[in-house]
């Protein structure tokens, strides 16, 4: 009885011997499949030009060319090196079955042959064949779809030796101006981004998520990626390996860095109108030769607007030099500022520079001017006025070409009222005024704010926090943020610190945050003293004791509403002799 076979194999038979050719002929033609006849090496080797065989068995003793040669042939043509040849000889020594395998055969059958071996080692050939030829279909097919993707996909062993790679990587990651190395041999190295997340899938069997970084291999710049990796099978506790996929984000990140730019100035960040409107006014000024005055709450930027000012003008090649009026007392102040000369006091062994002629050409930065004294005004004012000084213990009139950008987070106005401070060094002061708005102002840039704090702070710490999850999102919108700014990057910068998954979690937040947040203290209205426009008189001194009043006398707290340190608030409290500051 015949055995079919769902598809017919092409077998060639080549032997000298019409017996054999016979024999062998009848014998797989019973079991289904379709047998072709050669004589001699030459007629196979123009038979396999007409039609590819799937399997041959090949004779070695014939004149002309023996069966090594007609093998070897084969194996050295592309066309038909991956065909399986079976030799049947009635050569039985080693050396002749070794030849015919170095030869490139994959089996030997001797003769006499039994019909039983044929047939079994045929069929066991040809399935074999089957299965790497399916098998090598579904790899390319594989390929071709990888090919497709615009991400490169990377598979490699536990040695970071690549296994596969997809075309992609060539056009992401090749081609690297002034750089000769190839991936494989920057992963082999063991430096940058993507050998570091092949290395903590391989050896930590970890997967990494959304890991964005900027591309530095060599001297490539501007390239944006997004890296994710995961560990292979293993077998025997082993990691086989490791895959990784590069996305491509540079175009994205351009486009996110255009539209920051339009809500950005310097390294100021808002979209909101108020923000808006004093970005216009930054530029209108920058090159006007005129003091400037910010007023804004502790922690609303306004040092980084007194950067702007001075980077933004045609000073900005020269020094830009900042003072915090608030940390000097009245002699260290003017000494500070306008230098001194050797023996104008005890302690001054020798001549020193102020600052304001440190600032020659530049631009000055007086931080906190509110708190200077009276005595130390009249001083600013001539300064100011005739850009004339003179050094502690030196009756020599000095002049200094600087533009002066004061700032303060006290209510200036009510200060003249009450004659803590000098009119006309007030006018003096604000030839432009910029009113910094609270974060509680301008709510709708906080999430532009956490995505650039949270970006600062995964780069310095290394981590891959890709955001906040929506109850601490609800928390940061509803929050009055008493610190402004610097409050916020201040809880985004300890959230990454603590947080060990990619989204910040409400555990991860600073506890005297969650503390304000449960005892409901951003609740609370406390009034501004750097408002002149909301129509309150409150003084500085009224605001802090409303504010204790607030909070029960705890002076943390009020501090923390009031946007300043405790150091700040117990010296206010001295100032102004209220209560115990214990």
């Amino acid at each position: 009885m015949t055995q079919s076979v769902s598809r017919k194999n092409n077998i060639l038979i080549v032997d000298d011997t019409p017996e054999n050719l016979s024999v062998l002929r009848q014998l797989l033609t019973e079991r289904g499949y379709l047998v072709r006849p050669a004589l001699s090496g030459e007629i196979a080797l123009k038979a396999v030009k007409t039609q590819i065989p799937d399997l041959i068995l090949l004779d070695i003793m014939m004149p002309d060319m023996d069966g090594y040669e007609v093998c070897s042939i084969l194996k050295l043509d592309k066309a038909t090196a991956h065909i399986p040849i079976i030799f049947i000889s009635a050569l039985t020594e080693v050396g002749e079955i070794l030849k015919a395998f170095q030869a490139g055969g994959v089996d030997y059958i001797t003769k006499p042959f039994r019909t039983e071996e044929v047939l079994a080692r045929v069929k066991t050939h040809l399935q074999l064949q089957t299965a790497i030829s399916e098998k090598e279909a579904a790899h390319m097919m594989l390929q071709t779809i990888l090919d497709s993707i615009d991400n490169a996909i990377i598979t490699v062993d536990s040695q970071l030796q690549i296994i596969n790679a997809n075309k992609p990587l060539h056009s992401i990651c090749g081609n690297i101006p002034g750089d000769k190395r190839t991936f494989q041999q920057r992963l082999q190295e063991g430096r940058g981004p993507c050998a570091e997340v092949l290395q903590q899938a391989v050896t930590k069997q970890q997967k990494v998520k959304e890991y964005r970084v900027e591309c530095n291999c060599g001297h490539q710049n501007g390239k944006t990626l997004v890296l994710n990796a995961a560990p292979l099978a293993k077998e025997c506790s082993e990691t086989r390996g490791a895959v990784l996929v590069i996305r491509d984000i540079s175009r994205l990140a351009q486009l996110e860095k255009e539209l920051l730019e339009q809500h950005s100035y310097y390294d100021i960040i808002g979209k909101t109108d108020g923000m808006q409107k004093i970005y216009t006014l930054l530029k209108q000024t920058a090159d006007l030769d005129i003091n400037v005055l910010i007023t804004g709450e502790s922690g609303t930027g306004k040092e980084l607007i007194a950067d702007a000012i001075h980077f933004a003008s045609n000073r900005s090649n020269k020094p830009f030099i900042k003072v915090n009026c608030a940390a000097l007392s009245e002699s260290l102040l003017e000494s500070e500022l306008f230098g001194h000369v050797s023996g104008a006091y005890t302690g001054a062994v020798k001549d020193r520079v102020g600052r304001c002629q440190a600032a020659e050409g530049g631009t000055l930065f007086l931080d906190e001017i509110g708190d200077i004294s009276p005595n130390f005004q009249a001083k600013l004012l001539r300064f100011l006025e005739q850009k004339e000084f003179e050094r502690i213990g030196d009756s020599k009139t000095l002049k200094a070409d600087v533009r002066v950008v004061a700032a303060t987070n006290q209510n200036l106005q009510e200060k003249v009222k009450t004659r803590e401070f000098r009119e006309d060094l007030f006018y003096r002061l604000k030839s432009i005024l910029i009113r910094l708005p609270a974060l509680r102002e301008r709510n709708d840039d906080i999430p532009l704010l956490v995505n650039h704090f949270l970006d600062t702070s995964r780069r310095s710490l290394k981590k891959n926090i890709q955001g906040l999850n929506d109850d601490v999102t609800r928390l940061f919108q509803n929050y009055q943020w008493p610190g402004n700014i610097r409050e916020l990057k201040s809880t985004i910068h300890y959230a990454c610190a603590l947080c060990t998954s990619d989204v910040i979690e409400k555990e991860h937040l600073p506890p005297e945050f969650l503390s304000a947040v449960s005892e409901g203290c951003y609740d609370l209205d406390v009034p501004s003293p750097t408002d002149p426009s909301s129509g309150k008189t409150t003084s500085e001194k009224d605001t802090i004791i409303s504010t204790l009043h607030k909070t029960d006398w705890n002076k943390a707290k009020t501090a923390r509403l009031l946007g300043m340190s405790r150091a700040t608030l117990y010296s206010k409290l001295l100032k102004y002799g209220i209560g115990d500051t214990t």
